[in-house]
């Protein structure tokens, strides 16, 4: 049996009920952390959602110069970049969270982009 469990629907509405505080080891933000409206709001309620010392990954298989593309292209659709290094740890801050890695690098043809970030276990 896994303990996986995969959440459809809008993540910060739900976190707001307080229905999954400190529950999860980890949460995925893959390929969509451009679409949200509020980022702040969606690393708050990630943050929420995990325990002490759980990590929040964000990822774009295609890195920062595709979502780029996409925010120009249709700025309704991808209504936000992907972080920088200093907002994510200003983010991280505010949300009682710490960058415990970051990665923009080349691989093949495109830009991979990979930020983890850990929840603090200060309260």
């Amino acid at each position: 049996a896994s303990d996986s469990k995969i959440i459809e629907g809008d993540f910060v509405a739900l976190a707001k009920d307080g229905m999954y505080e400190d529950r999860y080891d980890c949460a995925v933000t893959n390929a969509c952390f451009g679409n949200f409206f509020d980022g702040k709001a969606l690393l708050d309620a990630k943050a929420s959602s995990l325990k002490p010392n759980g990590k929040l990954f964000i990822t774009h298989p295609l890195g920062k110069s595709f979502v780029e593309k996409l925010h120009e292209s249709d700025n309704s659709m991808v209504p936000h970049l992907l972080p920088q290094k200093y907002q994510l740890e200003e983010y991280a801050n505010l949300s009682q969270m710490e960058l415990d890695d970051f990665t923009e690098e080349k691989v093949a043809e495109n830009n991979i982009y990979f930020a983890s970030l850990k929840k603090c276990d200060r309260m």
